[in-house]
C-alpha cells in the first residue's frame, strides 16, 4: 500500500492495540468485536436491486463487485462470472442477463451473460458512457442512453446483436429509458442543461419520430444525472406513468396519464417516498398494474409499503422499529417481494415476503458469524434545536459506563450535502470501532440533509460551511447539555462534505471542537474545484446551491477553508485518499502558519488494508487531544 505523510507541530502517536486477532464469538456484546472483525464486515447485497427470474425461482442481485443469483426459496447464492458488472437485469424470457460494464476500447457498453451458454457477449461497442437501459417487452431490443454524440441520447440494440439505432438528438439530457407493455413507444426524461427540470417524453420505439410530453416536473436538482428523479414507469395496463417529484415539498411518487392529464398523487404524505442521496431503489409496479410496492422514509427509519392504484389505499408490509426496508421488486407473478434490508448494528441482506403481509425470509446472510450483529451499537434517536430547526440526529454510546466528567464525544457528519444519515449501516459503519473504545457519537441530519422535506434540504443553500457548520457546533452544544458526555471534550469528523466541514469547523469554529479529522473527499475550496477541477456534476450542483462563481464569488470565497489555514485553531488529523488532491493542499497551507495537522494519505483509504492502519492511528489521535491530560483554558467550547 502507498502511504506518504508529513508532520506539522503534531506527529501522529504510536497506533492503539492492533486488534486484528481473535476467533468468531458465539455470544457476544456491544464492542464484542476486533478490529480485523471490523473492517472485514461487509454486506453481500449493498445498494443491490433485486431482480426476479421471469419463472420466480430465482433473484438477481448485485455485492462485492460480483454477480450473484439465490434461490427465492433461500439456499446458497451463486456467483455469475460476469466481469465488471452493473445495473443487472434478466432478459422478459430468461434467456439472458443484461448489465453494463466496461468495454475494451473504453467506455461503458452493455453486454449479454448467456444462461445455456454460460459466457459473456458485448452487445455495444461505442467507446462511450452507457448511463441507463432497459429490455423490451418481447426481450428482442434494449433501449438505453448513451453519450456517444457528446450529451446523452436514447438509442435501442436488437439482440443478441445488430445496429445501433439513435431516437432522440436534443442538445438536452435524455435519461432512463422505459418501454410501453406493447413494445410500441419508449418513455424517457429530459433533463435541462443544469439537470434542475425533467420532462418524462413518449416517443415511437422504432423511429423515434412522435415525441409526446406526458409530464413536466420543475426545481429538482438532480445531482446524480438522472438517477434520483428516476424513470417514468408505464404501468402493465398502458394507463398511466409513475414518476417522482418534489411538487409536494417532499418525494412522493405522482401518476400521469400516459396520454394526457393533470397527474395525480398516488399516496400523499408529509415524508420521502424511496430514499435518495444515495440511491436505494424505485417504486415498483405490481405486474397486474393495480398496486405499487414503494419505501417511506420516516426521518431516516424506511418501511415497506404498497398502494392500490384505483383507491390510494395504502397497505404497510414491514415496519421494523429500526431499520432501511429498500429495493423493493415484486415477483412476476405478484405474490412476493424482495428487499433488501438493514439496521445501524446490520448490514444489509436480501429479504423476501408475502405481497398480502406476513413475517419476511432471510434470503442471504452476509456476516460470516452471525453473532457480529450483536457485538455492534444501536443509536438513539434525539433532536435538538437551532437557528429555528429541528436537527435529527442518532446518538450513539458506548456500552461501558461514562468515565468521570462523562464520555468524549465525535460529532459524525454525513456527505452530500443532499444525504442523509438513516436507519442503515452504511452511513455509520466507521463509528462502531471508536464508540467501542469509549467515544459517544452524534450523527446529526443538519440543515441541507435530504429526508425532512424540501425546506430543510435548500437550508444551506448559499451558505455552505457557514450555517450548516453553524447547526454542527450546536450539536456540539448539544452533547454539552447530556449528563453522561463531556461537552468540553468533543471532536469533529466525516467523509466527503463531512470532511468538508471538519475543514471548516477547523477555520471558522476554532473554538467549538477539540480536534479535527477530515475522512477523505474533503473538498476545502470551492473556487479552486469549479475553475480547475469540477465535473459537469459539482458545476450543476454549485450552480444551483451557491450560484455561477463569476456573480458570486464572495460566496465561493467564504465557503472555501482553505483560504483561511491561518485561522486553523485546534489539532488536525488529515486523512487522504490518493486523489484528495484538496486535503493535501489544505495542509500545505496549514503548515505555512504552524498550525498543527498531520496529514496522511493512502492510495485505497477506503480498503480493508488501509483501514486496519489508518483507524487505530484516528483513534491515538483522539485519545491524545480527547483523552488526554491537557487543560485549556479558557475553555474550547
Amino acid at each position: 500500500m502507498k502511504r506518504a505523510l508529513f508532520t506539522i507541530l503534531v506527529p501522529l502517536a504510536g497506533a492503539a492495540c492492533a486488534e486484528t486477532g481473535g476467533t468468531p464469538a458465539t455470544d457476544r456484546a456491544p464492542g464484542d468485536f476486533t478490529l480485523e472483525e471490523f473492517v472485514s464486515a461487509s454486506s453481500l447485497v449493498d445498494g443491490a436491486v433485486p431482480d426476479w427470474s421471469p419463472d420466480g425461482s430465482a433473484i438477481l442481485f448485485l455485492g462485492r463487485d460480483t454477480l450473484w443469483k439465490v434461490d427465492a426459496d433461500g439456499g446458497d447464492p451463486e456467483a455469475i462470472p460476469a466481469e465488471g458488472v452493473t445495473s443487472p437485469a434478466y432478459s422478459p424470457d430468461g434467456a439472458w442477463i443484461g448489465y453494463v460494464s466496461s468495454g475494451p476500447a473504453g467506455g461503458q457498453e452493455l453486454w449479454l451473460w448467456s444462461i445455456s451458454e454460460q459466457r459473456a457477449l458485448q452487445l455495444t461497442d461505442l467507446g462511450a458512457r452507457t448511463l441507463s437501459w432497459s429490455w423490451s417487452p418481447d426481450g428482442r431490443h434494449i433501449a438505453f442512453s448513451n453519450s456517444l454524440r457528446g450529451n446523452y441520447d436514447i438509442y435501442t440494440v436488437p439482440v443478441p446483436g445488430g445496429q445501433v439505432k439513435r431516437l432522440t438528438t436534443d442538445t438536452r439530457y435524455d435519461v432512463q429509458p422505459t418501454w410501453t407493455p406493447d413494445g410500441s413507444r419508449i418513455v424517457f426524461v429530459r433533463m435541462d442543461q443544469w439537470w434542475i427540470h425533467h420532462d418524462v417524453i413518449a416517443v415511437d420505439a422504432v423511429t423515434g419520430a412522435g415525441e409526446r410530453l406526458i409530464v413536466s416536473d420543475r426545481d429538482w436538482m438532480d445531482y446524480r444525472t438522472g438517477q434520483e428523479f428516476g424513470p417514468g414507469q408505464v404501468s402493465p395496463r398502458g394507463d398511466l406513468v409513475l414518476f417522482r417529484s418534489y411538487r409536494s415539498g417532499w418525494i412522493n411518487w405522482w401518476l400521469a396519464p400516459m396520454e394526457g392529464g393533470e397527474p395525480r398523487p398516488l399516496a400523499p404524505e408529509a415524508a420521502d417516498q424511496s430514499s435518495q442521496k444515495p440511491f436505494r431503489g424505485y417504486a415498483r409496479w405490481s405486474p397486474d398494474g393495480t398496486r405499487v410496492a414503494y419505501t417511506s422514509n420516516l426521518r431516516g427509519r424506511q418501511i415497506l409499503r404498497v398502494a392500490s392504484v384505483d383507491d390510494g389505499a395504502v397497505r404497510t408490509l414491514f415496519a421494523p422499529e429500526m431499520g432501511l426496508v429498500a429495493n423493493p421488486a415484486w415477483s412476476p407473478d405478484g405474490s412476493r417481494i424482495a428487499f433488501t434490508y438493514d439496521t445501524p448494528a446490520q448490514v444489509p441482506d436480501l429479504f423476501v415476503m408475502d405481497a398480502d403481509g406476513g413475517e419476511p425470509t432471510r434470503l442471504t446472510h452476509s456476516l460470516p458469524d452471525p453473532s457480529l450483529a450483536d457485538a455492534f451499537f444501536m443509536p438513539e434517536r434525539v433532536s435538538y434545536e437551532n437557528d429555528g430547526l429541528t436537527i435529527h440526529s442518532y446518538l450513539f454510546r458506548p456500552a461501558e459506563p461514562p468515565p468521570p466528567g462523562g464520555y468524549p464525544a465525535i460529532v459524525w457528519v454525513h456527505g452530500g450535502p443532499s444525504s442523509q444519515f438513516e436507519d442503515g449501516w452504511r452511513r455509520h459503519a466507521d463509528a462502531h470501532y471508536f464508540i467501542k473504545h469509549g467515544y459517544a457519537v452524534l450523527a446529526p441530519n443538519i440543515r441541507g440533509s435530504s429526508g425532512f422535506g424540501w425546506e430543510h434540504e435548500e437550508a444551506n443553500n448559499g451558505c455552505w460551511a457557514r450555517c450548516d457548520l453553524d447547526d454542527v457546533v450546536a450539536g456540539a452544544r448539544y452533547l454539552g447539555t447530556l449528563p453522561d458526555i463531556d461537552g468540553d471534550r468533543v471532536a469533529v469528523t466525516g467523509v466527503s462534505y463531512g470532511a468538508y466541514l471538519s475543514f471548516a469547523a477547523s477555520t471558522f469554529a476554532p473554538d467549538a471542537f477539540r480536534a479535527a479529522v477530515p475522512l477523505r473527499e474533503g473538498y476545502a475550496n470551492r473556487i479552486q474545484l469549479v475553475e480547475r477541477e469540477s465535473a459537469l456534476a459539482n458545476i450543476n450542483m454549485y450552480q444551483y446551491e451557491l450560484g455561477l462563481l463569476a456573480e458570486n464569488r464572495e460566496t465561493f470565497r467564504r465557503a472555501s477553508p482553505t483560504l483561511f489555514a491561518q485561522d486553523v485553531g485546534m489539532p488536525m488529523l488529515i486523512i487522504a485518499g490518493e486523489g484528495d488532491v484538496q486535503m493535501r493542499a489544505f495542509a500545505t497551507e496549514a503548515a505555512r502558519y504552524y498550525k498543527p495537522v498531520t496529514y496522511e494519505r493512502y492510495e485505497d483509504v477506503a480498503g480493508r488494508a488501509a483501514r486496519l492502519e489508518w483507524m487505530p492511528g484516528m483513534l491515538a489521535f483522539l485519545d491524545r487531544h480527547l483523552k488526554g491530560d491537557v487543560d485549556l483554558w479558557p475553555k474550547v467550547r
